[in-house]
């Protein structure tokens, strides 16, 4: 379990927080996802992680864990996350994801951290 501003969010938790995110992303334009810095590519790698349970995610990135995700893209995606974040109203984060505004920021930063 990590703690964020006093937010406990458990590793399993945060993954499926992270996964309602992650899964926002391909609603937007490729247009705007480059101007962010997502490419097609990086969309793909990030949406095949995402997709797989924490448990089947040994294969999806090269036998890596999903705590050991290089920090780089940590760092990456952690930046795409939080364009979401502030993209959308805390309604409709709520409405898309099914969790309030301050579990997503405590998951994506949480994660971010390590």
């Amino acid at each position: 379990m990590s703690s964020v501003d006093g937010v406990d969010v458990p590793r399993e938790e945060r993954f499926e927080v992270l996964r309602q995110i992650a899964w926002q992303l391909p609603e937007y334009s490729e247009t705007r996802l480059a101007e962010w810095g997502c490419s097609q590519r990086e969309l793909k790698v990030l949406l095949a992680v995402f997709g797989r349970t924490e448990a089947q995610l040994g294969s999806a990135a090269g036998g890596a864990r999903f705590e050991e995700i290089p920090p780089q893209r940590r760092s990456l995606w952690a930046a795409f996350f939080r364009r979401v974040l502030v993209s959308l109203s805390p309604r409709e984060l709520f409405l898309r994801t099914g969790y309030a505004l301050d579990e997503l920021e405590a998951a994506v930063e949480s994660w971010e951290g390590g």
